[in-house]
């Protein structure tokens, strides 16, 4: 999906209630994403701030694959602190399993604009993708910006693409793992989701 990245227009803030369930945070959208679509554009990419503070994209949760020192794989996104982010279970569900992987360093950090932009100049921006409950992973492959487009690349075998397979694998049971059992062992249940408590998209 393309983003449209406007810092004229807001979606939460600190103080306010972006971190939590209520459609004050989705109705005044409306008007921005038809904006977006004018622009040949299929999301907002919300920021905030003087900085140009990320929070999301569309109703989505945002990530951010970088280049990091050495080479490694760095996996960044917005940190829950600001009160501007809702903490979204397949967030959380991409996190931990990340967490888990070989060569892959997660940050739960501040991320502005200029930090995206920079990082897509230089060649240090991998991938980019939005998550949540009816979208599950999504990658984005383009940001408008100043009425200039910056690509993304979307890489067919990324870490969005191995998240989305991930997910969906342990959602029907293709993959064992300790979110889901089979309804028929219910003694096999598992811990419930660390997660599984708080607001979701």
């Amino acid at each position: 999906m393309s983003l449209l990245a406007d810092p004229r227009h807001v979606r939460s803030f600190p103080g306010g209630c972006g971190d939590t369930k209520m459609g004050s945070n989705y109705a005044p959208t409306i008007r921005i994403q038809k904006e977006a679509q004018k622009q040949g554009c299929d999301q907002v990419l919300w920021l905030h701030g003087e900085d140009m503070e990320v929070s999301e994209v569309g109703s989505m949760n945002i990530f951010l694959v970088l280049r990091g020192p050495g080479g490694a794989t760095t996996l960044v996104t917005p940190t829950l602190h600001s009160g501007t982010v809702l903490p979204g279970i397949t967030r959380q569900s991409v996190v931990e399993l990340c967490r888990g992987m070989e060569g892959v360093i997660v940050q739960e950090r501040t991320v502005t604009l200029p930090e995206v932009l920079a990082a897509q100049a230089s060649g240090g921006l991998l991938e980019v993708f939005g998550t949540g409950t009816a979208a599950t992973v999504t990658p984005v492959g383009n940001i408008r910006f100043g009425g200039t487009n910056y690509p993304i690349p979307t890489p067919p075998h990324g870490l969005a693409h191995c998240m989305l397979h991930t997910l969906d694998d342990i959602c029907r049971g293709r993959t064992a793992h300790p979110w889901a059992y089979p309804l028929d062992q219910p003694s096999a249940a598992p811990r419930s989701h660390p997660a599984a408590l708080q607001a979701s998209h």
